[in-house]
C-alpha cells in the first residue's frame, strides 16, 4: 500500500525501462538520472501499482504555459493528471533551473498519484481530518521550511511523501505521528 517504510524493496536499477517516459525538448533526457533517484525512494509496490495503472511520466524543457495556465511558484513544476495517470514535469522557461529539484518534484507528484489511486477512502478522510486540525501541517511546514503543505489536504499528503522519502524523515516521526501512521500502512 502506501509507503511501507519498513523492509522496503527498492526498485531495480532498470525500472525506467518498464515505465512509459516521454522526453520532450533538447535537454529533457539529461534528467534521466534524476528520475532514477526519485523512483528509487519508493517501495517496489508503489512502482508496481503505477505500472499496473499504466502510469506515464513526461519530462519536458518546454515552458510550463504549454501545460498549465495557472501561476507557477518555482522553476521546476509538476502536475499529476488523475484521469490519465500522467505526471508532467516542466520548467518555467529556464532549462538551467532543472538541474535542481527534478527528483523531489517527481516524488511530490508520485505522492499525488498515491493519494488519488492507492490510499483507501478511510485514509483519505483521515488525511483530510489531520490537515483540517492544522497541527501536523504546521509542523511539516516548519520541517520543510515552506508552507506549501498547508494549501490543501492533497498537497499536505504529497509534501508528506516528499518529506518521508528524504534521508532525515524517520528522525522526525514523532513530530507528525498520525500522518506517519498512515504512510507506514
Amino acid at each position: 500500500r502506501a509507503l511501507a517504510l519498513e523492509n522496503k524493496t527498492l526498485p531495480q536499477p532498470n525500472i525506467l525501462k518498464d515505465i512509459k517516459i516521454t522526453y520532450i525538448g533538447k535537454y529533457a533526457k539529461t534528467f534521466k538520472n534524476d528520475l532514477c533517484v526519485a523512483l528509487s525512494k519508493f517501495p517496489q509496490t508503489v512502482i508496481d501499482e503505477f505500472l499496473k495503472d499504466n502510469g506515464e511520466i513526461i519530462i519536458t524543457d518546454e515552458h510550463s504555459s504549454k501545460y498549465y495556465n495557472g501561476p507557477v511558484k518555482s522553476e521546476i513544476s509538476g502536475l499529476y493528471y488523475p484521469n490519465k495517470n500522467r505526471i508532467v514535469l516542466f520548467t518555467n522557461g529556464n532549462i538551467s533551473s532543472l538541474t535542481f529539484g527534478v527528483s523531489s518534484t517527481l516524488v511530490h507528484e508520485i505522492g499525488h498519484y498515491m493519494h488519488f489511486e492507492m490510499l483507501s477512502n478511510e485514509d483519505k478522510q483521515e488525511i483530510t481530518r489531520i490537515f483540517n486540525e492544522g497541527k501536523e501541517p504546521d509542523v511539516l511546514a516548519k520541517l520543510l521550511y515552506h508552507p506549501y503543505c498547508k494549501e490543501s489536504a492533497n498537497e499536505f499528503w504529497a509534501e508528506l511523501v516528499t518529506y518521508i522519502t528524504s534521508n532525515s524523515a524517520n528522525s522526525h516521526e514523532s513530530n507528525i505521528p498520525q500522518s506517519f501512521a498512515i504512510a507506514k500502512k
